[in-house]
């Protein structure tokens, strides 16, 4: 015959562990849904109850910083960003979230490293290499900002507000002719930003062709394309 061997019944205790790890993850996910439903309020209620469930879990964190960060609090998305890099120093995306945090609040040496960073972790990276090139140009470091967005395009070509903003360094620096000829493949690449006309028509009149940098603005005022 067989001998039946029972397995202990599992304590009170092991069993609420496991009822908690499932009810975390549900709240993480749905969380996530609701991110990606813009429904913020709502994710963020779903990542405080994983976290008060588990709260050394950095993507809990990071991604309440998203929520913040949709929603405009960007103090407040820094905070979680900087404790989900406290639970994992190296988690990449909370360290490019936190760069983009500190440009919107002017802490522009702060993005710089926060950017640099996730370069050296992580490798090359289209994103990066234009968030970064944005703050130069907001560092007045045109050089290095014209740099990175080339690396940028370099990674993925057609990226127009890229060449928008390659075009504005080249305008900072006095490379009229190439600031043009980049505003151009901008709107080749289906940008319809309205500076993209101020651009043009001011690298016209630094150019001395002054009845061109009045068409380029006028064309703007009436709505039309170049």
């Amino acid at each position: 015959f067989f001998l039946m061997i029972r397995r202990p019944p599992r304590s009170t205790q092991s069993r609420s562990s496991a009822a908690s790890d499932v009810y975390k993850r549900q709240y993480y996910h749905r969380g996530i849904t609701y991110l990606a439903l813009a429904q913020f309020a709502e994710a963020l209620q779903d990542f405080d109850k994983a976290i008060q469930l588990d709260p050394t879990n950095y993507k809990f964190f990071h991604n309440k910083g998203i929520a913040y960060q949709e929603m405009r609090r960007y103090e407040e998305a820094i905070t979680m960003f900087v404790r989900s890099l406290e639970l994992n120093t190296g988690h990449t995306a909370s360290i490019y979230h936190l760069g983009l945090m500190q440009h919107k609040n002017g802490e522009l040496r702060e993005a710089l490293e926060s950017f640099t960073k996730v370069l050296a972790l992580s490798g090359d990276s289209r994103d990066v290499y234009e968030s970064r090139g944005l703050v130069y140009q907001d560092m007045k470091q045109h050089m290095n900002a014209i740099s990175d967005f080339n690396m940028a395009i370099k990674l993925e070509q057609d990226q127009p507000d890229v060449y928008f903003y390659l075009g504005n360094s080249k305008i900072a620096i006095g490379n009229y002719e190439e600031a043009i000829e980049d505003f151009h493949k901008a709107i080749e690449l289906g940008s319809k930003n309205p500076g993209i006309f101020n651009g043009i028509g001011q690298a016209y009149r630094h150019l001395g062709n002054f009845p061109k940098s009045l068409y380029v603005f006028s064309r703007h005022f009436t709505g039309l394309d170049l």
